[in-house]
């Protein structure tokens, strides 16, 4: 009562449930970031604005390079090009559309070239991320190599190309042996030769 001090009143509070659910946070969070890395697919997410925020391994083999997190906008290529060889401007990216739109996209053909000038056909898949509110918070990109199918069509057509050319030729064999069997004979002995 007399601004003196007569004692002191000390709580403790047990953290250890908390300090356990920020461990297991942290472990999700790492075998999240090890699943992500081992993928076979490229995969990248961007903020709203469309900077690149995290990227696998596999993207970044891709792109033929490590992107500037935070500065490199729409995707961590080069270029990109329509599956007719036309370019693609930046804002029209599939990354680029999914988050101005705010939609899904599904499996876009694209060629992407590196740094190398080599072009790789791909097969892009962004998708808008919002947090709990629905806002927009970014976006994740899945960019599958589709090389392999690409060589595997031309090869198929090679063939059919092929087969068509062979029946052809066939044809014409049979239609001149119809028509030398059919010339100069009369329709019952026409029929009879043919």
């Amino acid at each position: 009562m007399e601004d003196k001090i007569e004692g002191v009143v000390a709580t403790f509070i047990d953290v250890s449930e908390r300090r356990q659910a920020e461990e297991k946070l942290r472990e999700s969070e790492q075998r999240l970031r090890d699943l992500v890395s081992a993928l076979p697919a490229a995969i990248y997410t961007t903020d709203p604005q469309g900077r690149i925020t995290f990227y696998n391994d596999a993207a970044a083999e891709l792109a033929g390079r490590q992107p500037n997190l935070g500065k490199d906008e729409w995707s961590m290529i080069w270029k990109l090009y329509r599956p007719d060889e036309t370019p693609m401007p930046r804002d029209n990216y599939p990354i680029a559309t999914a988050l101005k739109e705010d939609r899904q996209i599904r499996g876009v053909e694209c060629l992407v070239e590196g740094p190398d000038d080599t072009r790789v056909p791909i097969l892009a898949y962004p998708t808008p991320l919002h947090d709990v509110t629905g806002k927009l918070v970014g976006g994740v990109d899945m960019l599958v190599d589709i090389t392999e199918r690409k060589r595997a069509e031309r090869r198929n057509q090679l063939l059919v190309d092929e087969l068509n050319h062979r029946v052809k030729n066939t044809l014409a064999a049979v239609q001149s042996i119809a028509a030398q069997s059919l010339k100069g004979a009369s329709d019952v002995e026409r029929r009879k030769n043919l």
